[in-house]
């Protein structure tokens, strides 16, 4: 279960963060038109038909064409989107007014895209706040260990050589392993449905089983070693985990669309972890549920001490 990664940190100037927030989260759908705008030479073609779409940028980040395998089908079915945008509860103050921070991470293959995506992005936040000036300042590229390092300004990579590349493996040696309970804090909605309807209570099994698939099919899509873990036992595992000090409840972001509504709050899981724990670190920055490539689903994850 190894891939690679990029993790970006976009400083963005704004006169009006909660309006700039407010918009970002529902922007996902016309973030993929607008990168696509950049690169397609054929617009009015139909892109799963076009015979250029296997060496197309777009195609490759936004494409999410299926696999041949049947079996790994089965498994992962639709591939997650290969990015995760993370931006500011718009309900919560900023510590730096007139400056929104957003976090931009690129899966695996995907990094070969970075061009189109912050293009993309800049272009989107012309087109979002039209009424409110802003635009994208440093992009920096973040270490192992919060260390920054300057790429260029806006959409501009001006010094590839500072691009830090990470590896999944990397971001989980990280974490102490000897635990067996930890703290999850959910800073946006997370959104997660059964049969169909959204939950609105947390499910610890639930939550786990979509980081599974969610974090296993990024890896079997995108990733350069294609081994898959031991679904079954892992299954198994997860039967084994309970919730305690639950205080998770059902809200919106803020005032606005059911669409934006979701988990939040913290809560305390605990059990035999080891095994589950390289999906929920790797979900931590990789968000879960519904929306996640667009700042939905984001924890943070802290041991119970």
């Amino acid at each position: 279960m190894e891939f690679s990664l990029i993790n970006l940190v976009l400083s963005v100037t704004t006169a009006n963060e909660s309006a700039l927030l407010q918009r970002l989260f529902r922007c996902g759908a016309e973030f993929s038109s607008t990168c696509r705008d950049i690169v397609c030479r054929w617009p009015v073609r139909d892109c799963h038909e076009c015979s250029t779409r296997h060496d197309c940028t777009w195609h490759r980040v936004f494409g999410q064409e299926l696999t041949v395998d049947p079996e790994a089908l089965k498994r992962h079915q639709k591939p997650p989107l290969p990015f995760v945008f993370t931006f500011e509860n718009p309900a919560i103050a900023s510590d730096n007014p007139g400056l929104v921070t957003v976090r931009l991470i690129v899966i695996g293959k995907a990094i070969l895209c970075l061009e189109m995506l912050l293009k993309g992005f800049s272009i989107l936040l012309e087109k979002q706040t039209k009424h409110i000036k802003c635009e994208v300042g440093e992009v920096a590229s973040v270490g192992y260990h919060e260390d920054a390092h300057a790429l260029g300004e806006g959409c501009c990579i001006n010094f590839p050589e500072n691009l830090t590349i990470l590896s999944t493996a990397g971001l989980i040696e990280k974490w102490p392993w000897s635990c067996d309970r930890i703290r999850l804090i959910f800073e946006t909605p997370l959104r997660l449905f059964d049969k169909g309807h959204i939950l609105k209570s947390f499910d610890t099994g639930l939550f786990i089983r979509s980081l599974l698939r969610r974090i296993s099919s990024l890896a079997y899509y995108y990733g350069e070693n294609c081994s898959e873990p031991d679904f079954k036992e892992l299954s198994r595992h997860v039967d084994q985990i309970s919730c305690c000090d639950n205080y998770f409840q059902y809200q919106p972001l803020w005032q606005a669309t059911n669409k934006l509504s979701g988990i939040v709050g913290n809560g305390v899981v605990y059990g035999a972890l080891n095994d589950l724990m390289p999906f929920i670190i790797l979900g931590s920055y990789l968000h879960a549920g519904k929306g996640s490539s667009f700042g939905m689903g984001k924890y943070a994850l802290y041991t119970d001490q």
